[in-house]
C-alpha cells in the first residue's frame, strides 16, 4: 500500500509538461495552419485539448495506478504525434533532435521500467523511420554528424536510465527512513496515524472495532544498566521479531520510542484483543536472553483500548491504552489490562 503511493514530484512534472503541450499543441497548430501544414496543424491542436483533458483528470488523480495510466496515455499521445512529425513532407531535418527528449521524459515520468520500454521502442521506431528519411543519404556523407547524433542518444538514453536509477534507491532509502524503526524493523511512530486511517477505513466497511495495544518492557532500564546497551538492542530485536511473528494479518506493530510498542489490529470484540495480548505477553516471558553467562528474561505489561467505528479518535484511543498500561505497571508489571 505505502510504495503505491503517487510520487508527487512526477505528478507536478506531468503537470508541467501537460501544461506545455497545451499551450504549444495551440502555438504549433497556428504556425503550421499558416505554413500550409494542415494535417500536422490539426493533430497539434487536438493534442493540446486532450493534454488539456489529460491535465484536469490528473489534478484530480491520488490513485497511484491512475496517475500511471495517465501517463502513458499521454506519452503515448506525444510520442506519436513526434514520430508522425518525423515522416512528415516540409519539416525541418533538424526535427529529429526531439529524439533525445525520450528518454528523459520516459524515465522521469515513468521510472526505470517502463521507461526502458518506451525507449527501446520509441528509438527503435525512429531508428527505422530516419533510415528511411529520403535525405539519409546526406546524413551519412556526414560520418562525424552522423555518428555523433546515434552516440548523442545513447548517452541520453544511459544517463537517464542511471539517473532514474538512483533516484529511485534513494527515494526508496528515505521511504524507509522515513517508515521503519532503524533498529527493529518495525514501523515508527510518525505511521501509527496512517496505519489508524487505513484501519477505521476497514473498520467501518466491516463493522469491526479497532484495538490499540500499547506495550511496554518490563524493567528494561537494568537490563542496559547491568549488561549494556548492545544487550538492550539485542533484547529489542528479539522482541520485535516475536512480536511481528505474534500479529494476525490484518494488525501492524510499531516502535513508539525506546521500550514501548504498539499495536494496531481489527476486532470483533475485546476478547479477540485479550487473546493477541495475552499471546505476546506469554511469549515474551518464556523468551530466555543471555548476557555474560546469565539468563534473562524480560516481561512486558499491556494496556488495551477498543473503539467502534462510530467513534474512531486515535488521540481517544491512545490516553485510553496508556492508562491502562500504567495500570498494569502499578499493578506488578507482566500484565494485560483492558479496563479501569
Amino acid at each position: 500500500m505505502l510504495s503505491q503511493e503517487i510520487d508527487k514530484h512526477k505528478k507536478r512534472v506531468l503537470e508541467v509538461l501537460l501544461t506545455y503541450t497545451f499551450i504549444a499543441g495551440i502555438v504549433f497548430s497556428i504556425i503550421n495552419f499558416n505554413r500550409d501544414l494542415f494535417a500536422i496543424a490539426g493533430i497539434e491542436l487536438t493534442a493540446g485539448f486532450i493534454s488539456l483533458w489529460i491535465l484536469y483528470r490528473v489534478k484530480r488523480t491520488i490513485v497511484h495506478e491512475k496517475l500511471v495510466r495517465l501517463t502513458v496515455i499521454y506519452l503515448t499521445l506525444f510520442f506519436s504525434i513526434m514520430l508522425f512529425v518525423f515522416t512528415a513532407k516540409g519539416v525541418s531535418n533538424s526535427v529529429f533532435v526531439w529524439v533525445y527528449t525520450i528518454p528523459l521524459i520516459s524515465y522521469l515520468l515513468l521510472g526505470n521500467r517502463l521507461g526502458f520500454v518506451f525507449t527501446f521502442i520509441l528509438y527503435s521506431i525512429s531508428a527505422v523511420i530516419f533510415f528511411k528519411h529520403p535525405n539519409f543519404q546526406s546524413f551519412m556523407s556526414a560520418k562525424i554528424a552522423f555518428g555523433n547524433i546515434g552516440f548523442s542518444a545513447l548517452v541520453f538514453w544511459g544517463l537517464s536510465h542511471i539517473y532514474e536509477k538512483a533516484n529511485s534507491e534513494a527515494k526508496a532509502l528515505l521511504r524507509e527512513m522515513a517508515i521503519f524503526d532503524k533498529l527493529t524493523g518495525l514501523y515508527n511512530r510518525s505511521m501509527l496515524n496512517r496505519h489508524f486511517l487505513n484501519s477505521a477505513d476497514k473498520a467501518q466497511k466491516g463493522n469491526k472495532n479497532i484495538a490499540l495495544i500499547i506495550l511496554d518492557l518490563d524493567f528494561f532500564k537494568e537490563i542496559n544498566d547491568k549488561f549494556g546497551h548492545m544487550a538492550g538492542d539485542e533484547v529489542l530485536i528479539k522482541f520485535s521479531k516475536m512480536l511481528k511473528q505474534s500479529l494476525p494479518t490484518e494488525a501492524s506493530a510499531f516502535r513508539l520510542g525506546g521500550e514501548e510498542f504498539a499495536i494496531i489490529s481489527l476486532a470483533d470484540k475485546i476478547d479477540d484483543s485479550i487473546k493477541l495480548a495475552e499471546v505476546v505477553r506469554k511469549q515474551s516471558e518464556q523468551e530466555v536472553y543471555s548476557f555474560n553467562n546469565q539468563s534473562v528474561s524480560v516481561t512486558v505489561s499491556l494496556g488495551i483500548a477498543l473503539l467502534s467505528p462510530k467513534n474512531l479518535e486515535l488521540s481517544q484511543l491512545l490516553k485510553t491504552a496508556d492508562r491502562r498500561l500504567y495500570l498494569a505497571k502499578n499493578q506488578g508489571r507482566n500484565k494485560v489490562i483492558f479496563e479501569d
